[in-house]
Formats: C-alpha cells, sequence, structure tokens
C-alpha cells in the first residue's frame, strides 16, 4: 500500500521534494545539505520491532514494520526531532527518531529521553489508568484525568506505553491517550495531492430489532437498560436510539435483519429509516435469514432483492463509494460446508447483484468469499476457546489487500470493536439456529480498559469503516447502550475512540499497483 506519491529521480522532482520539506519545516540536521538539497541519511533500527507510521505519531496508521538491524533511507526530520520520514515500499512512511538511529547499534529497547534530560505528557482521554506494568491485565495502580501533567522516564519498544514517575516509584500509562500520543501539528505541501478517499471513516453499530420487555427481566442479560425493559416495536424507543447514537457519534447502525418474511424486523427498519431523517445518521442492514431453520437459496435471493428495490436507494441508507452496504452473517449456511457455501453464494450474486451495485461484506477472519464479495468484517472478536480474537484483524486485513492487489477489485475492510462479552445468562445458548455454537463466556469490561484494547489494534488495519459490537446486543453483552450497571459510560467512550478513528483517516489513493 502506497503512502504518498512515488519519489521520482528527475531534478524536477527533486525540487518538487525541497518545496515540501520546507513547507513541513522538516531538517536534515545529520549531514551537511549539498546545493540546498538535504542529502539521505542511512539509519538502523535499534528496537525489536520498529513500526513505519503513515504520519509521524503514534496515532497514525502503521504501514509495516521494520525488524532490529534493519537499515533504511530517510530523507527528512520533523522539526522536535521527534520523527524521520523514510523511504517505503515505494512510497514514504515515518519512524520514531529514538529507535532508528545513524550509525545505531540493535537493541531490545530504547528510552525516549536522553540521559538526565526531562520530559513531561498530558493525559489526554477523561480518565486514564495508571498501571503496574506495560500491559492492559496489569494491576490499576491508581487514575489519572484529562489535563493532568505527568513525568516520562521512557516509552516501550512497540511506542505504545510510557513509563512514568508515579509516587514514589514508576507506573505505566498507554501512550495513545496522552499527548505523547498525538501527532504534531503538520501543514501538508499541496505539491502532494490529497488522497482521493481520505474522507472521514464510517462508524457503524450493531443494532438490535426485536426485543420485548420481557427480555430485561433480570435474567437473561449481563445489565439492563438504564431507561428501563423496552419494546423494540415502540416508535418513540427508535426515536430515543436514534437520538443516543448521535450523542455516540455514530454514523449509524447496522441492524439485525431476518428478512423479508420476518415482518417485524422489517418493518421495524422501515421505521428507523424515517426516524433518521434529516439526522445525518444512515443504516444498513446485517442479514440474519440464513440463520433461521428452513432458509433456502431462494429465500436469500428474495431478501438480497428486497433490500436492493426497496431501502438502497433511501437517503438514510448506508453508501460505501456510492454503492448500499450489505452485512451477511453465518457464511457456510444454510449449505453446511464451505465448497457448497462458495458455489451458493456465487448464484445468488448472480441472481441479485451481477454488476456490483453494492458493496457485500462477508463475515470472518478468513478471506475464503472474497472477492465474491467486496468486504470482510468480523462478527464476533472473542471467545473463551480463541481468546482476543481481535489482534488477528490486522493479519487478515492484510489478507483481504493481497486478495484486493490480486483480483484489481477495490475491496473493503471493517474494523471491530467491542466493551466486553458476557452470554452467560443467554435464554439463546442452548440453540444451533440463530448462534453458530460456541462456549459460553463473560469478559469483564475493565471500566473501559477493554474497549480500548479492542479498539488500539485499529490503526494497523487500514480499515475503510469501523464496527461497533454493539449498541443494544443486550443477551451477548457488548451493549453501549446506557445500561443501569455502567450509565453513558460506553455511549461517551464511543464518541470519544470514533472521534480519534475519523481522524486517522488515511487510505491509500490506490491500492491496485
Amino acid at each position: 500500500m502506497h503512502e504518498s506519491t512515488t519519489a521520482r529521480r528527475s531534478g524536477h522532482a527533486m525540487r518538487r521534494l525541497l518545496s515540501f520539506v520546507a513547507a513541513l519545516c522538516i531538517i536534515i540536521s545529520d549531514a551537511p545539505a549539498a546545493q540546498g538539497q538535504p542529502p539521505p541519511v542511512t539509519l538502523v533500527v535499534t528496537s525489536a520491532i520498529l513500526n513505519v507510521r503513515s504520519g509521524p505519531g503514534t496515532n497514525n496508521r502503521i504501514l509495516g514494520q521494520l525488524v532490529c538491524g534493519q537499515t533504511v533511507i530517510a530523507e527528512a526530520r520533523t522539526a522536535d526531532g521527534a520523527w524521520y520520514r523514510i523511504r517505503f515500499n515505494g512510497g514514504y512512511g515515518f519512524v520514531s527518531a529514538q529507535f532508528a538511529i545513524p550509525g545505531g547499534t540493535c537493541t531490545s529497547a530504547s528510552p525516549i529521553l536522553a540521559a538526565g534530560s526531562v520530559q513531561t505528557a498530558t493525559v489526554t482521554s477523561a480518565l486514564l489508568n495508571v498501571r503496574s506494568a506495560p500491559r492492559l491485565g496489569s494491576a490499576v495502580v491508581g487514575q489519572l484525568q484529562r489535563g493532568d501533567v505527568i513525568t516520562v522516564i521512557t516509552r516501550t519498544a512497540d511506542g505504545d506505553w510510557l513509563e512514568i514517575a508515579y509516587g514514589d516509584g514508576k507506573a505505566y500509562l498507554f501512550a495513545q491517550h496522552t499527548s505523547l500520543g498525538q501527532p504534531p501539528t503538520v501543514t501538508l505541501s499541496p505539491t502532494l495531492p490529497a488522497r482521493a478517499d481520505a474522507a472521514p471513516r464510517l462508524i457503524l453499530a450493531d443494532y438490535v430489532m426485536w426485543y420485548t420487555p420481557d427480555v430485561f427481566d433480570g435474567s437473561k442479560t449481563f445489565d439492563v437498560p438504564a431507561a428501563g425493559p423496552y419494546h423494540s416495536d415502540d416508535p418513540a424507543l427508535i426515536q430515543r436510539h436514534v437520538q443516543l447514537a448521535q450523542r455516540a457519534c455514530l454514523d449509524g447502525f447496522a441492524a439485525h435483519w431476518l428478512g423479508p418474511k420476518e415482518p417485524r424486523t422489517t418493518q421495524n427498519f422501515n421505521a428507523l429509516l424515517a426516524a433518521s431523517s434529516g439526522s445525518g445518521l444512515k443504516h444498513a442492514v446485517v442479514l440474519l435469514a440464513n440463520s433461521l431453520p428452513g432458509t433456502t437459496e431462494q429465500d436469500l435471493i428474495d431478501a438480497v432483492q428486497f433490500v436492493l428495490t426497496q431501502w438502497a436507494s433511501h437517503p438514510s441508507y448506508v453508501k460505501l463509494d456510492g454503492r448500499p452496504v450489505i452485512f451477511f452473517e453465518g457464511m457456510t449456511r444454510p449449505w453446511g460446508d464451505l465448497a457448497a457455501a462458495r458455489a451458493g453464494w456465487e448464484r445468488i450474486r448472480q441472481a441479485t447483484d451481477p454488476d456490483r451495485r453494492a458493496v457485500w461484506f462477508a463475515e470472518g477472519l478468513s478471506t475464503a468469499f472474497n472477492p465474491l464479495f467486496d468486504g470482510l468484517y468480523v462478527y464476533r472478536i472473542d471467545h473463551r476457546n480463541s481468546p482476543r480474537s481481535w489482534l488477528k484483524q490486522p493479519t487478515y486485513a492484510a489478507r483481504l489487500r493481497n486478495v484486493e492487489r490480486q483480483s484489481g477489485m477495490r475491496l473493503y475492510f471493517a474494523d471491530t470493536i467491542a466493551p466486553g462479552f458476557d452470554d452467560t445468562r443467554s435464554p439463546l445458548v442452548k440453540s444451533t439456529d440463530m448462534r453458530i455454537p460456541a462456549p459460553i463466556f463473560a469478559r469483564d469490561r475493565g471500566n473501559g480498559d477493554y474497549y480500548r484494547e479492542t479498539f488500539s489494534v485499529t490503526p494497523r488495519t487500514g480499515g475503510d469503516l469501523l464496527l461497533v459490537k454493539s449498541f443494544n446486543e443486550w443477551i451477548e453483552g457488548t451493549a453501549i447502550e446506557p445500561g443501569r450497571t455502567y450509565g453513558d459510560l460506553y455511549l461517551n467512550l464511543t464518541c470519544e475512540l470514533g472521534t480519534a478513528y475519523r481522524a486517522n483517516s488515511s487510505a491509500p489513493t490506490s491500492r491496485n499497483p
């Protein structure tokens, strides 16, 4: 993937590069300039793994990684000296000057401060846990608030954690939520064209539309809505959810839909589209018809045709690059095995959308259905038998990009995050129809830490949109809707994370070199 235009060797391109460097106020201080041009500098990677990022700051997207001892060519350095701009994969990337050093030697870690120097950082999130070790599972020894200033001792080699002076000793903070995790203010030169698809990325949350008040009697869910039990068919409830989605800084919902044969979710999605008029929210459906017993291939054809003819042109329906979006789930259903499922989906696409007017998202951590499907997303990112599955998302995003390059087709990856998980009270646990069987388990929310941890991998995927699991999936314990136990915490945190996600929109101009 290319982060910017490819540098050319001609004198004209070198003059453009010089003007770009001047506009950025970037300097090269490691060697004298020749004829007004900053000469390249050879850097040696001194940490075990060094991330190459799309911009000068740890919040920027990771383009790739370098290993200890590897050499790279730096053409410029930020004015504050903290980052080098290097040649990378035919374009440019940025690496931390603390871990890429002219004439350096390979070490497993490097301090972010010179000996005897002092640096401070400011907390940028509303509440930040102070931990005993640089990992999210370590003990919380205190908390800091937005605006608190701390003294920084060092930074971990991966750049994710700050070691700070705390009390009479030391402790650790997640760097992303401090001023050192923010990119410096940089004005881009007009000599580099803006990316064609650098618009803010969409953020959608899973939305369940079939609740009745008895679901919230306290025996079936990990928590209950703060506003009390509700009925999904209630127009006032749908309007309230639209307002809560706006407070959470969402762009809309990915609504669970059981197909046109099931009138309730069909009616409720119509009501959701109507309630969103003028709100700016846009919604898509997650087609779950194939999870119902007795569903046929023709049923799925009918469902897709219904979306394309009844909803796709609605102003409140989600579109990517002008194409309506449909999410699919349970990819091998109703066929039962992968080969039969692929053949079945090929027939369905040919029957309903042969010209690829819509963007079809396949579910799962596998590219088995791409490029027949235009996108890939994960419905569930944590399991008892496969914990921390969200960490696999960068790997599968990279695999999707390989498929994209090989096919020459535009493909999309959706990042997935979740505030927690708890299906230990679910009445559907033993069902083999609506749920693919999986051992029940609970993942503690950690007062927002788990949510932040699942979000922390998103800079490494180059994702095209963000899926929040979920707005109101109470039975699986992933809801951000205000609850009796957590109040508005996850609604507000979703807005915070979503704002950061949009700020890092940096998809490449072309993924098909």
